[in-house]
């Protein structure tokens, strides 16, 4: 709920709040809490998905070791609340954006003529 909130922030605020929240969450993702971590992972995963490319690009070299760390932390649980979202978001955009879709997409088992 908090990190839904979080992403509500920065779609409607954009950079009034990101220059406020980037920095807690690079902290937080420090924390020796497990608990507190996941709950960053959740954070920045919509803080990400309500960025806009702008944004992103003025706040990567923030953002861009925070993930690291993500991907990268001890605890798998960790690790899973970051990329789980991630894939399912993937998955979801690969298998029903309609921009993804294309002709040969569209008939799976279609035979091409050589």
């Amino acid at each position: 709920m908090a990190g839904r909130c979080l992403g509500e922030l920065v779609r409607k605020m954009g950079d009034r709040v990101l220059q406020q929240i980037i920095p807690i969450l690079v902290r937080g993702m420090q924390d020796p809490e497990a608990s507190t971590r996941q709950g960053v992972c959740t954070g920045l995963k919509e803080v990400l998905d309500n960025i806009s490319r702008e944004q992103l690009q003025e706040y990567l070299a923030q953002l861009l070791p925070t993930v690291q760390a993500a991907l990268c932390d001890e605890d798998t649980t960790v690790r899973q609340a970051w990329l789980l979202p991630c894939v399912c978001y993937a998955c979801c955009q690969t298998t029903f954006h309609p921009d993804t879709l294309s002709s040969q997409h569209s008939k799976p088992f279609a035979v091409s003529s050589p």
